[in-house]
């Protein structure tokens, strides 16, 4: 399941997976090859030269998106990023994400990191919340390797930039000229029901199972592209002046409970 090879017209089919103790539904939510350009997406781009549909090189299609970030670019939702988004997904939830990524030849080693991919919550903002200081998910490159960086809180309230758990992990290093096919496949809690496994290509690279999220009404929303905060917060610590980033082939898949009988129950293991 991992690596999805299906033509783009199946789809929007719903297949039945197996699972311990139960059968899920598995429904294909979203799909974009940036065939249509970017019609289908919500964007925080600054300029013309954010994001452009490319013939080369591509991964599926005739198409991919060709993102660029310029150190001197002016600010979008304070901060230097080149981005597009989807909308939030429910509240405990259980989502596969299938993307891939081009490193190109000149993407240098940086020791300041960039997010490429992540996964980023909506504050309950009547009830008194900002912005935690950073997604519960994110996938960044740092140094010459991916870095997986999460962040997860229970409270309803999460103080700014307090939350109650943190981690890193390393999945390894990077390499350019070469698309990258990635698939998270997680269940969003903000207790013990959370799980996520990443893996690249057809190779698990790591899972965990726990709490992976904010204690919110809303699931986070799904972005790609390029943030780089250190360009508008700290510039003197990167060596770079400009980005450029390849994604194609975004495909997110919705898990549904499912049995013959219609009573729903809930998978308890991947």
């Amino acid at each position: 399941m991992p690596n999805l090879k299906w033509p783009l017209g199946l789809v929007g089919a719903l297949v039945i997976i197996s699972c311990p103790q139960t059968l899920a539904q598995l429904e294909t939510a979203f799909v974009s090859s940036f065939e249509t350009g970017l019609s289908q997406w919500r964007r925080e781009l600054c300029c013309p030269h954010s994001a452009a549909t490319v013939t080369s090189p591509t991964r599926d299609g005739s198409y991919a998106l060709k993102l660029t970030l310029n150190r001197t670019d002016p600010d979008v939702q304070r901060s230097k990023r080149a981005e597009i988004k989807l909308d939030p997904v429910a509240a405990n939830s259980e989502y596969t994400y299938h993307f891939s990524l081009y490193l190109p030849d000149d993407y240098h080693p940086d020791p300041e990191s960039e997010i490429v991919a992540q996964w980023h919550s909506r504050p309950d903002f009547d009830q008194g919340e900002s912005w935690p200081g950073g997604p519960p998910l994110a996938l960044h490159t740092i140094r010459g390797r991916w870095l997986l960086y999460r962040l997860w809180d229970s409270q309803p309230v999460t103080q700014h930039r307090q939350p109650e758990g943190r981690q890193k992990i390393d999945l390894g290093p990077y390499q350019t000229g070469a698309w990258t096919d990635w698939t998270f496949r997680i269940r969003w809690a903000w207790d013990g029901q959370g799980q996520i496994s990443v893996w690249q290509g057809d190779s698990l690279l790591w899972q965990t199972q726990g709490p992976n999220t904010y204690n919110d009404r809303l699931g986070p929303y799904f972005k790609l592209g390029l943030y780089k905060p250190a360009w508008r917060w700290r510039p003197e610590r990167s060596q770079l002046d400009q980005r450029t980033l390849y994604v194609d082939r975004v495909i997110v898949q919705r898990h549904q409970p499912f049995s013959p009988t219609g009573a729903a129950s809930t998978p308890k293991n991947l």
